[in-house]
């Protein structure tokens, strides 16, 4: 059997790990990076081709993305749309959804008042900010920006829409439906099996609270009506602030922030084990969204026997739920505070931890490659 060539472009070097998902008998990955050489150390380390964005460099990936059969651009920024739009029709594509592709044409929607309150967040970093349309031709042709950039177009132009929930999916629907066809992805990442009272152990009076600096967050909801309860002065409340949007929102937070001793913004990003460590110790996760966000910290949270509080107009609080995997509301979370049960026992943690663990042998790696190949090598042009 021919494997599929496939390449993995990305732009965070975050994400690089979810090449294991295309890891077996079906797909030959390759990495590409884009942008300069990075410290690294995560998975596929020594795997990671860095590309630099500029003119060459494009060239240079598009010409790789030419001679492969599959490419997956994670994420479908302004740099990864060039790319969809640039290379052949024979080559299929997918678009791994990462949420603010789509969530920031909507985003008024979606910010709290008081988020709002607190100003605009900076947008997302631009490599064409502040050079002139007649710059960036001179840069970047014959590569058409004016054209090829386009985010409508590389959206029609992608053939399947990686996420994780098919429920998002059909959510998202109802505002873009002409969005390219759904593939669910599985649950890659090993889950760890640890004993629940073990894990119960383990636990501090700490919770955390969001899952970086975006805007999209709403920190300030929280913070309010934890200002509130007495109790909230017995938690040590860590605020993931490493990365994200830097502008007036998270200028904001570190104002309100700045008098409450007992919060701590976690400003340092920290290699994955370590922040394993800070989550598998606290109480409780509060993500305040409503929009898909955090999902590896809310999986990892999961798995760490950590009581996790979503917003009810977030679908992931919805589908997890759904799954058997019992998250809770952050309208609850200011009775939990008062009655002391902002924690969950070892039935709950053990029960949590069994059906994530049934939601991913419901859909093992092995199915969504097999999907993914077929619809791959059988709409494509592949031949043995």
């Amino acid at each position: 059997m021919k494997k599929i060539k496939s390449i993995h472009i990305h732009t965070d070097l975050k994400f690089i790990g979810e090449t294991e998902l295309f890891e077996g008998r079906y797909f030959e990955n390759k990495i590409i990076a884009i942008g300069k050489k990075q410290h690294y150390s995560g998975p596929y380390a020594d795997d990671i081709s860095y590309i630099k964005r500029n003119y060459f460099g494009l060239k240079r990936i598009i010409d790789i993305c030419n001679r492969s059969d599959f490419v997956i651009l994670y994420d479908l920024d302004k740099i990864k749309s060039v790319i969809a739009n640039s290379i052949s029709k024979d080559v299929k594509i997918a678009w791994r959804f990462f949420g603010y592709e789509l969530y920031s044409k909507i985003k008024e929607e979606l910010v709290s008042p008081e988020s709002k309150a607190q100003l605009d967040e900076q947008k997302k970093p631009d490599i064409f900010h502040g050079l002139s349309p007649r710059n960036i031709l001179s840069r970047l042709k014959p590569i058409n920006l004016i054209t090829d950039s386009s985010f409508e177009k590389a959206v029609s132009r992608t053939d399947f829409f990686l996420c994780l929930s098919r429920m998002e999916y059909n959510e998202l629907l109802q505002s873009w439906p002409d969005l390219p066809e759904c593939v669910e992805i599985s649950i890659w990442d090993n889950i760890k099996h640890r004993h629940p009272s073990n894990l119960w152990n383990k636990k501090e009076p700490v919770l955390i609270l969001g899952n970086n600096r975006s805007i999209y967050n709403n920190h300030p909801d929280i913070i309010k009506k934890m200002d509130k309860r007495p109790k909230t002065s017995e938690y040590k409340i860590i605020v993931p602030f490493s990365y994200g949007p830097s502008g007036d929102y998270a200028l904001g937070i570190r104002s309100i922030l700045s008098d409450k001793e007992n919060y701590t913004l976690l400003e340092d990003f920290l290699p994955l084990s370590d922040y394993r460590n800070i989550i598998e110790r606290a109480y409780a996760l509060v993500i305040n969204s409503y929009r898909q966000i955090g999902m590896d910290n809310i999986f990892m949270a999961i798995e760490s026997g950590v009581k996790v509080y979503l917003n009810r107009k977030n679908i992931i609080y919805t589908w997890l739920n759904h799954e058997g995997i019992k998250v809770h509301s952050v309208e609850s979370l200011m009775t939990d505070l008062d009655k002391g049960e902002i924690r969950l026992s070892p039935l709950e943690i053990e029960s949590n931890i069994q059906a994530l663990c049934d939601l991913k042998e419901r859909y093992p790696k092995s199915q969504f490659q097999k999907i993914m190949f077929e619809k791959v090598r059988y709409q494509g042009s592949i031949v043995d």
